[in-house]
C-alpha cells in the first residue's frame, strides 16, 4: 500500500469514486454509393470519375485481353420482322471475347435499296431490363440457334454461327450449359460440318471396346480342391484304360507275326537238316526255306 493511502486509512477520509475519463465516439464512415449514370458513356465512366478528382479511363482488363487476342466469334442473324421493309435482312454478328464488345455488320443484297456496311459498331450491349447503372452484357452464353436477342430495340434471331464457335464450346464446357452445347452441337451435324469429328470419336469407341476385348481375363476357377482332385483321377484312369489292358500291362503296339501271316512255319514246328532244308514235324516233310509259307 502507498504512504498516501496508510495516511487516508489514519485519518478516516473517505476516498471518493475515480472520475471517468471522456470516451471517444466512434463514427462509422457513411457507405459509398455511386452517383446514378447519366446520359454521357456508359456506368463504367461514371464510376471512374467518381473515384478521384481528376477524370480517369476506367481500367481494362490486361489478363482477359492477352488471354484471348485476337480470338471473335461469329453468328449469323435475321431481322425479326416489326415492318414490312425490314424482311430479309441479313446481319453478322461478331462478338469480341478480349473486350466483350459486340459488331454488327449487314449484308447487302441486291435490288434491296440497303448498302452493305456497318449496322452498330464494336460497344458493349446490355441486356434489356437489367438496370441502368449496373447492367448486365450479353456474352456467349446468350446466343444459340433460335435465340431471340435485343440489341437497342431492334430484334433479332440468330441462325447460324461459325465453326469456331463450336470448337470454343468444347474447349470450354464449364462456361455454356448442357442445352447450349447439344443446340450447337445439333446444327453443325446437320450442316455436316463434324464429319472428321464424328468419324474421330467412332474409332475412339471401337479402340475402346478392342482394348476392353483383349484385356478380358480368363475367370478364376471356382471349383472345389475335392471335386477337383477326383476329376484328375478320373483322367488318369481313362488314360490309363487306353494304353493299358484291362490287367494293368502294357499294350505292345507291334502287331505279332502269327496276325500277319497266319501260315508261316515258325521254328519250333521245323527240324532243320541244314541252310536249305528243313522238316516239318507236323507232315514230316521235307521243305526248303523258299517254300517255308504254304500258298
Amino acid at each position: 500500500m502507498s504512504p498516501f493511502l496508510k495516511i487516508v486509512d489514519m485519518l478516516g477520509i473517505t476516498q471518493p469514486e475515480g472520475i471517468p475519463l471522456p470516451s471517444k465516439e466512434i463514427k462509422l464512415s457513411p457507405e459509398y454509393k455511386p452517383p446514378p449514370h447519366g446520359i454521357f458513356g456508359t456506368p463504367e465512366d461514371t464510376y471512374a470519375n467518381c473515384l478521384s478528382l481528376l477524370p480517369q479511363r476506367p481500367k481494362k482488363d490486361v489478363i482477359r485481353q492477352l488471354y484471348n487476342f485476337p480470338n471473335k466469334l461469329r453468328y449469323s442473324m435475321e431481322m425479326d420482322v416489326v415492318h414490312p421493309e425490314d424482311k430479309n435482312r441479313d446481319f453478322i454478328l461478331e462478338y469480341n471475347l478480349s473486350e466483350g464488345t459486340i459488331l454488327i455488320h449487314e449484308l447487302e443484297k441486291r435490288n434491296s435499296g440497303r448498302y452493305e456496311g456497318c449496322f452498330l459498331k464494336a460497344s458493349l450491349v446490355p441486356k434489356p431490363k437489367t438496370g441502368r447503372d449496373d447492367p448486365q452484357y450479353y456474352t456467349p452464353q446468350d446466343f444459340y440457334i433460335g435465340a431471340k436477342i435485343n440489341i437497342f430495340n431492334h430484334y433479332f434471331i440468330i441462325n447460324g454461327a461459325d465453326l469456331f464457335v463450336y470448337r470454343y464450346i468444347e474447349a470450354n464446357p464449364e462456361k455454356f450449359p448442357q442445352e447450349i452445347r447439344d443446340n450447337m452441337r445439333d446444327y453443325f451435324v446437320k450442316q455436316n460440318l463434324l464429319r472428321e469429328d464424328i468419324e474421330i470419336e467412332t474409332k475412339k469407341l471401337q479402340n475402346e471396346k478392342d482394348a476392353e476385348l483383349h484385356s478380358i481375363k480368363p475367370a478364376e476357377a471356382t471349383i472345389e480342391p475335392d471335386l477337383m482332385a477326383q476329376c484328375i483321377n478320373n483322367l488318369e484312369k481313362q488314360v490309363k484304360c487306353k494304353y493299358k489292358k484291362e490287367q494293368g500291362e502294357l499294350s505292345s503296339h507291334e502287331i505279332p507275326s502269327e496276325k500277319l501271316f497266319p501260315n508261316l512255319r515258325t521254328a519250333d514246328s521245323m527240324q532243320c537238316k541244314n541252310s536249305k532244308t528243313c522238316i516239318d514235324k507236323d507232315t514230316k516233310k521235307e521243305v526248303t526255306w523258299d517254300s517255308r509259307v504254304k500258298q
